[in-house]
């Protein structure tokens, strides 16, 4: 479980550890971002609740709560971690960027991201591409889908344009949302810098 606790760690570097309620998040309330909008099913709520009504300022610390942060922990484990099976994913820095990307914009379209990538990467006719399969695009992490990552990830060179093209694809996402809904573009700067496009001031 260390590989699961390192990537978490990254994530709730860029998710904070605090409650929140900002109003340009369209998730609303938030939790180590998790959003009551999109989970209301989560079991913590009512204690966040209670704990944002009692704030004296615009953010709530919880990064010393111990028994709320088991529960963001069990949450993203169970919600992300276990579904995806990153515990497959050799690479600790693509499963940080496999999870981080799956919390903030949704697993299927990680995943179909990254079988797109692969699917990119794949060596053409004449370079010799037997035994290589063609990924079906359908957001699944499986069978397939780790094999063909687990040889991408025997070469260095192919790994860093794997990631890379995953940041690509997650500024792109963000800058459709900034065109789509002009009230995110307030957002855009703290997104390029969650998909590597600028310096990392005071961020993980």
């Amino acid at each position: 479980m260390a590989h699961y606790q390192r990537c978490l760690a990254h994530l709730l570097a860029w998710e904070g550890t605090f409650i929140s309620s900002w109003q340009s998040d369209l998730g609303g309330l938030t939790c180590c971002g998790i959003s009551y909008r999109y989970h209301p099913e989560w079991g913590w709520w009512e204690h966040v609740k209670v704990l944002w009504a009692e704030r004296d300022g615009s953010l709530v610390d919880v990064s010393e709560n111990v028994d709320l942060m088991a529960g963001v922990r069990k949450f993203y484990l169970e919600r992300y971690w276990i579904p995806l099976r990153l515990d497959m994913v050799q690479s600790e820095e693509l499963g940080m960027e496999l999870l981080e990307q799956s919390v903030n914009m949704g697993r299927r379209r990680t995943v179909r991201r990254l079988q797109n990538i692969l699917n990119a990467l794949r060596p053409s006719k004449a370079q010799g591409d037997i035994g290589w399969i063609t990924l079906t695009v359908d957001g699944i992490l499986g069978r397939r889908t780790l094999t063909a990552l687990s040889e991408v990830q025997l070469n260095n060179a192919d790994l860093e344009l794997v990631i890379g093209f995953m940041n690509a694809g997650q500024a792109s996402h963000y800058l459709s949302r900034a065109l789509e809904d002009p009230t995110q573009r307030v957002n855009l700067r703290g997104w390029a810098r969650r998909a590597g496009f600028l310096p990392i001031l005071g961020g993980p």
